[in-house]
């Protein structure tokens, strides 16, 4: 008998198996005996196939008819530095068929996994060598041999040259199991497995190039939003400093207007004050993010105590919320006050969520502050009766730039950078930051985590 030496890519797991089995029981049927070189989970597969082929593997196994080793114990006899030893694997492979010579008259059969195993450790050029060193032992031997080759193993252009090198060291080339069953012509089987890794090469290439495409539509889609943001937020900038500016010009033109009386001039200063303090909001909170983005924003670690703290920041406020007949409530439950942090910087952050909060409440509305303890954190919890915000627009509400009614005809001031400041603050201190809503026009609530001391 002409020594075959069978390359069987597949698909599916269970159909090499069952090909296996197939190869193993056409052996025994024949008078010889069988050698099965694979995984454990492979080999109980294998061993469930020939079963029902009527042959069980474990008394063969006792018989001597069937020999069974671990694919990586056999390499690490013969394998080194990733190349195999000629002399070790003849001597290791020449002992299995001697094995099969005294249990069988006739050649054996022989599946093995060795070489799909060290293309799975990305050792393409080992396995090569293996099914050479096989083809240089059936020269001396008489065995047939099928290893098998996940079809996967090959996905695009590069491996076919490493495709095609497999091809050529095996007699008989049989494809996935779509195809294997259609031709029996040898030459035909062959062109087929060829054919279906420049198909599966092809769809590879397709879905790689599908998957650019969304890339590129998602970067053009990102760069057109992220200028639009862009041109939204100089808008708005060039609005929030020209509007105190213009306040304060006119003014300032009729504070010093030679008529003026006394009255007109200390309320000139007063709408002066506020639209310098407002201006200068705009520009700290620039800053900020300027610092933030930078990575140098300093902070001090000094013990804190959140109640005076927050207290500080309701007072900066109050004269919003007043100007706009918004009640603030503040609650502090006890054991709840200390943390450690820059004072500064998380007054900083109450400032923004009460501004915020009073920005958004309508005359006669309400906001809650609340402070409390949630086991190893200070817990703060800002609830107003105002806006609301969409469902659409909360997962966006802490990033840098983003209004929920973007744009300089928006009913509100602001940069949309306060909410975005206030979370890396938080954040800088070891806490976080979320924000609840049920909607609009049903108020929201802002909750800030702080590691207590």
């Amino acid at each position: 008998m002409q020594t075959e030496h069978r390359a069987q890519f597949y698909l599916n797991d269970g159909y090499l198996c069952e090909a296996a089995a197939q190869f193993l029981a056409d052996g025994l049927r024949d008078g010889g005996s069988i050698v099965l070189i694979t995984s454990t989970p492979r080999r109980d597969s294998i061993a469930s196939h020939l079963l029902t082929h009527g042959f069980d593997l474990t008394p063969l196994g006792n018989s001597g008819k069937a020999t069974v080793c671990d694919a990586r114990e056999l390499l690490a006899q013969f394998m080194a530095g990733g190349v195999p030893d000629r002399g070790r694997f003849t001597t290791a492979l020449s002992s299995l068929l001697d094995r099969c010579a005294v249990a069988g008259d006739q050649p054996a059969h022989v599946y093995g996994d060795m070489v799909e195993v060290l293309c799975q450790d990305g050792n393409p050029s080992g396995a090569i060598q293996v099914e050479q060193l096989w083809n240089e032992l059936a020269e001396a031997r008489r065995f047939s041999v099928m290893c098998g080759f996940a079809l996967a193993s090959f996905p695009t252009a590069a491996h076919l040259a490493h495709f095609e090198e497999v091809c050529r060291h095996h007699t008989h080339v049989l494809p996935t199991e779509r195809y294997v069953n259609v031709i029996n012509d040898a030459h035909q089987l062959r062109e087929i497995a060829i054919l279906q890794q420049r198909a599966q090469t092809l769809e590879a290439e397709l879905e790689q190039r599908k998957a650019l495409e969304r890339a590129l539509r998602q970067a053009i889609a990102d760069r057109d939003a992220s200028s639009r943001l862009k041109d939204e937020f100089l808008a708005v900038v060039s609005h929030e400093l020209r509007t105190p500016l213009n306040a304060i010009l006119g003014w300032t033109q009729i504070a010093t207007g030679q008529e003026t009386d006394a009255s007109t001039i200390r309320r000139a200063l007063g709408i002066i004050q506020r639209n310098a303090t407002a201006q200068l909001h705009v520009v700290n909170d620039l800053l900020d993010v300027s610092r933030i983005v930078a990575g140098q924003m300093p902070m001090s670690a000094d013990s804190i105590d959140l109640g005076e703290t927050i207290a500080a920041a309701i007072e900066t406020v109050k004269p919003a919320a007043l100007a706009k007949n918004v009640q603030i409530d503040f609650t502090i439950e006890p054991d709840s006050r200390l943390v450690v942090g820059d004072p500064a910087r998380l007054q900083q952050v109450f400032w923004n969520l009460f501004a915020n909060a009073i920005k958004f409440t309508p005359p006669r509305g309400r906001v809650d502050v609340r402070l409390g303890r949630d086991g190893l954190y200070a817990l703060i919890t800002v609830t107003d009766t105002g806006e609301g915000i969409d469902a659409e627009f909360l997962p966006h509400v802490f990033e840098r730039f983003r209004q929920a009614d973007g744009g300089p005809t928006r009913k509100h001031g602001g940069l949309g950078l306060g909410l975005a400041v206030v979370r890396y603050l938080v954040e800088a201190h070891g806490g976080s930051v979320a924000a609840q809503s049920a909607g609009e026009s049903r108020g929201a609530t802002f909750t800030v985590r702080l590691p207590a001391a």
